[in-house]
């Protein structure tokens, strides 16, 4: 078959699967559709395709974006959250360290590095790529990355919630923030800054060079002064090329080995949880955060998706949804290179 046909077929397939999943609420619900259509397309036909270009491509739109939920008042309140950031960043990296050495251990069929991956408390469209530019097995990757992500929007707002029915006087009601609507001048300007220095940092050979240097551009733009600007509908574009590529990398063989993927899973889960809960209590302890917001900010789930979630819960504190999106600028652009640095240390000490 013809590869525009191929390619045709993927993102039609790719696009169905993630607008269905996406209007049933499912958490992550377009990138998931997207990623399990086209990874059953492929397990039965062999014939998913989406050429490597597209990656790039969704790596400096995804890049753009990110750097477009930090606004200028963001950036002026950075000092203040200097000490919060740092013991929860602190503690999801030796999380991820230890998480990741003991899945290599009990999970037959991983690498170490595709261990570490697994465990990057990242964005379920971000990491997967980052993993397969960086030679980790994508598939066992998106496995664990959707299980953290899926738990993170459901289960812990649920334990949170009990947290916030005990503080005293109460939360505040939610106060709803309006998306800031663009130009397509802006709109192009930043897709134009987010793609140049993105395909720079391809260049450079640096691991996960695209992501990092789409997201710092995109930053000093608007720290220069200039209006940043993508759209949510490019952002869930994005989505659906992330899960399209992410799906062409599922074959049969693959899916036998994910079924051996269950201890890893469970380990996943009890490192997440344990986390949130000990760092929800000497966070608050060390900060001007509540227990609430501080478990907030330990919950291992996507930045943008935990803004909406601690809005519906009353948490209205902006520093919680700052704090998440650092979290995710640091785990896309500096996690890769510690967890590497780790693998090939570990790898010479064997």
């Amino acid at each position: 078959m013809d590869t525009l046909l191929l390619l045709l077929l993927s993102l039609a397939v790719g696009t169905a699967g993630g607008l269905l999943l996406y209007r049933l609420k499912v958490p992550g619900g377009m990138i998931v559709g997207a990623m399990a259509a086209v990874a059953l397309l492929n397990i039965l036909t062999e014939k998913a395709y989406l050429p490597p270009l597209a990656r790039t491509l969704t790596q400096n739109l995804a890049g753009g974006y990110v750097a477009c939920t930090v606004s200028r008042d963001d950036i002026r309140h950075f000092p203040k959250l200097i000490k919060p950031y740092l013991l929860v960043m602190l503690s999801y990296l030796i999380l991820n360290l230890l998480c990741g050495l003991l899945i290599w251990k009990v999970t037959p069929h991983v690498s170490l590095f595709t261990a570490l991956m697994c465990c990057v408390p990242g964005g379920m469209t971000d990491i997967p790529i980052i993993a397969a530019d960086m030679g980790a097995d994508v598939t066992k990757v998106a496995a664990l990355q959707f299980i953290r992500m899926a738990v993170g929007l459901s289960l812990f707002p649920a334990v949170i919630s009990l947290f916030i029915k005990r503080q005293a006087g109460g939360a505040a009601a939610p106060v709803k923030k309006e998306r800031k609507k663009g130009t397509w001048q802006q709109l192009g300007i930043t897709l134009a800054i987010a793609a140049a220095f993105g395909f720079l940092g391809k260049k450079t050979g640096i691991p996960a060079g695209t992501m990092l240097f789409s997201v710092v551009s995109v930053l000093v733009y608007k720290m220069l002064g200039g209006t940043a600007y993508v759209s949510i509908k490019l952002r869930r574009v994005a989505q659906i090329l992330t899960g399209v590529y992410i799906g062409t990398c599922f074959t049969r063989q693959n899916v036998a080995e994910l079924l051996d993927m269950w201890p890893a899973a469970l380990l996943l889960l009890a490192g997440f949880s344990l986390n949130c809960i000990v760092m929800g209590f000497i966070t608050s302890r060390l900060t001007s955060l509540n227990r609430a917001e501080a478990m907030l900010v330990s919950t291992p789930a996507g930045a943008s998706d935990m803004a909406l979630v601690s809005a519906d819960m009353g948490v209205t504190n902006p520093e919680v949804a700052v704090l998440h999106v650092l979290r995710l600028i640091t785990v896309v652009t500096i996690f890769p290179h510690i967890i590497a640095l780790f693998a090939r240390l570990i790898a010479g000490a064997a």
